[in-house]
């Protein structure tokens, strides 16, 4: 300990897994997020990711463009594997054009 610095390792921990689609196909770019706060990181691309985080963290939130969002209970766990499911609803009322998105609706009137 230096003079007026506390380093608390005991209040963190590391957490890793691999998350993948229906079809075992690793996810890059899925976003792994402590849920209500701004501590997170993305897969890379082999699907992996590790991520540091407070030992009172409850939920890991997972979410990737046209899969459905998962929150996950943490517990004691520190290894996670996940699937994600494509969300056929969302994928129905969304087209993407260019750098945006426009709903289904919106373009039957045009």
């Amino acid at each position: 300990m230096f003079a007026g610095f506390t380093l608390n390792l005991a209040a963190q921990k590391v957490v890793t897994g691999k998350v993948t689609d229906e079809e075992q196909n690793p996810l890059a770019g899925v976003s792994v997020q402590v849920k209500g706060t701004s501590i997170g990181v993305f897969t890379d691309a082999q699907g992996d990711f590790r991520l540091q985080i407070p030992v009172d963290a409850r939920i890991l939130t997972f979410s990737f463009i046209g899969m459905k969002t998962q929150d996950i209970e943490i517990g004691s766990q520190t290894s996670f594997s996940i699937v994600m499911q494509v969300d056929v609803g969302l994928l129905e009322e969304v087209i993407v054009i260019g750098y945006g998105t426009v709903k289904k609706l919106s373009l039957i009137h045009i």
